[in-house]
């Protein structure tokens, strides 16, 4: 809805052979919001799809079972958070109004504002990266993640909770 409000506040302001700065800089920081938002959905999706990869790779390790490629591709992978074509294209359709926007515009987006925008992305792309490495090594490779097994409430020897760890 907001995506076609801007679209319809575009049309309307060429329409009117309008160059007044206030309403396209008004259309511009509309374009950056909803653009802003986009990507921290998109961040919210990665960071879900991975909570789940991580923890069913622990679980993996801890119960020596495979499961976590099945149901990463039968449970997780089928998930609206796990793929978001939709989300992605409005990314790229605000990219491309703001571009079409800005070119009536004298100013830019600030420098909080772009570097923002270029963080979130590199996180998301650094993000991907990462998860598709740590998928194809699996769970019984070299385990590189914070949730060693120094942190577990159970000794592996007996099952019996690990009474030194637990000392307040």
């Amino acid at each position: 809805i907001r995506e076609e409000r801007i679209v319809r506040g575009i049309k309307i302001t060429k329409h009117q052979d309008s160059t007044g700065e206030k309403k396209w800089s008004a259309m511009a920081k509309s374009i950056y919001h909803l653009y802003k938002e986009l990507l921290l959905l998109e961040t919210f999706a990665i960071m879900n799809y991975c909570g789940f990869s991580k923890i069913l790779k622990k679980h993996d390790k801890v119960t020596r079972y495979q499961t976590r490629e099945a149901f990463m591709n039968n449970v997780v992978g089928k998930s609206s958070f796990a793929e978001y074509p939709r989300v992605t294209e409005m990314i790229q359709r605000c990219e491309r109004l703001y571009e079409e926007v800005s070119g009536h515009l004298c100013l830019t987006l600030s420098e909080d504002e772009s570097l923002f925008v270029n963080m979130i992305r590199q996180l998301n792309k650094r993000v991907l990266t990462n998860e598709a490495k740590d998928e194809a090594e699996g769970p019984d490779d070299n385990d590189d993640d914070d949730d060693d097994d120094d942190d577990d409430e159970y000794d592996d020897d007996d099952g019996e909770m690990d009474s030194e760890r637990n000392v307040l």
